[in-house]
């Protein structure tokens, strides 16, 4: 039984992190060519803090499996800038309004 609940808790991260890369992705892809990648792009912020969770969960247990979320977090790290504002600017030219 405990052997089950591992695998699924495997099969559970490679989802999520399969659902992350799907909605990194989802902002390269045109909505009328595909109809359901777009609902991914809109649940990034949700994968992306359940990738974080899960992260910080498996490395206090520290097991093995951690890798799968900080892969799929260090795939979507360049898109986190469309979402979040990392950096700031003291100053705005003409060309930024």
């Amino acid at each position: 039984m405990k052997r089950i609940l591992k695998s699924g808790f495997i099969v559970l991260l490679l989802i999520l992190s399969l659902f992350l890369g799907f909605s990194v992705y989802s902002q390269d892809v045109n909505p009328i060519d595909n109809g359901l990648l777009p609902f991914f792009g809109l649940a990034f912020p949700v994968l992306l803090w359940t990738n974080v969770i899960l992260l910080i969960f498996l490395f206090i247990k520290k097991k093995v499996s951690l890798i799968i979320p900080l892969v799929a977090l260090v795939y979507a790290w360049p898109s986190l800038n469309n979402y979040y504002q990392l950096t700031s600017k003291s100053e705005f030219s003409q060309a930024d309004i």
